[in-house]
């Protein structure tokens, strides 16, 4: 029993020490700048059975970042937090759906069992929050509730709750999601088309019309090839596009479930306020949405 406490404890201290450094590098969004919201909102996080060492970093800083100053107004009416579930895909299953998967991925036989997993268990995920709605209370509650996936290794800057708020009132008339880890304007060096889209904390994540997958970018002025995928560790979701969400990800062709989310059949936007990183940066994480290091 000791040597496994050891174990989980080593592979905890390098989620505490990295979350306390990144801490004080975030770009804080001036916290409580912005009147309190009457939304709600509704936090899951995805974390395997098996994975304790992140499932505590995870209980930790959802239950620091809910307790908050007690003497400040709350940015949220109500905010809750749960576990969801994560899905280890067995053999068969991965062998069942890799007909499906895009062919420059399906060669990778460890990259395709996690990329099925991750995007099975949000698939999981969102049905389990239609289904577990009336048709009345889900109408009612379009207009208020936010959803917001986690996966096990994000790590929520402290005035996260107070930075989300004022990011709402930035938000277009009609969004199905909104990615939380993404930085920098990216622009088409081709035609100069931005991706930016009402400020520079908020932009549009969707390849610009008439641009190839592979044309050149520039996103913080380096030179880079367009990959518009990325940011799927703190997704905010719009409850009256769990459908659409999911009919995209049912698609024909099977590939990264955030790849899945820029789509010109969704209103996906990414935020750079700096509210989230995660635990796996290193650097090698090239994307047209790129994350925090």
């Amino acid at each position: 029993m000791t040597g496994r406490l050891v174990r989980l404890l080593l592979q905890l201290l390098p989620l505490l020490l990295l979350r306390g450094a990144l801490a004080a590098s975030f770009r804080a969004p001036h916290p409580r700048a912005c009147a309190p919201t009457n939304r709600t909102l509704s936090i899951h996080y995805l974390n395997l059975d098996r994975s304790v060492a992140r499932r505590w970093h995870m209980e930790k800083q959802l239950s620091e970042l809910l307790a908050g100053p007690r003497d400040a107004p709350a940015a949220f009416r109500r905010v809750a937090a749960q576990r969801w579930p994560a899905t280890y895909m067995l053999d068969r299953e991965v062998q069942r759906l890799l007909p499906r998967v895009i062919p420059h991925k399906a060669g990778l036989p460890n990259f395709v069992r996690g990329m099925l997993g991750v995007r099975d268990s949000n698939m999981r995920l969102l049905r389990h929050l239609m289904s577990s709605r009336s048709e009345a209370a889900a109408e009612a509650e379009a207009a208020e509730a936010l959803y917001l996936v986690l996966e096990d290794d994000v790590i929520l800057y402290p005035g996260f709750l107070d930075g989300l708020n004022c990011l709402l009132g930035r938000l277009p008339p009609a969004w199905d999601a909104i990615k939380l880890d993404c930085h920098g304007p990216c622009v088409v060096a081709a035609t100069g088309l931005p991706f930016v889209s009402g400020s520079r904390s908020f932009y549009r994540a969707a390849p610009p019309p008439a641009v190839p997958r592979g044309a050149a970018c520039r996103c913080d002025g380096i030179p880079q090839g367009c990959w518009f995928c990325g940011g799927g560790y703190a997704t905010l979701y719009n409850p009256g596009s769990f459908a659409r969400v999911l009919d995209v990800w049912n698609a024909t062709v099977i590939d990264d479930h955030d790849c899945q989310l820029v789509s010109n059949a969704l209103h996906t936007y990414c935020s750079d306020a700096g509210l989230v990183s995660f635990e796996g940066g290193g650097g090698s994480f090239v994307s047209a949405i790129p994350k925090h290091h």
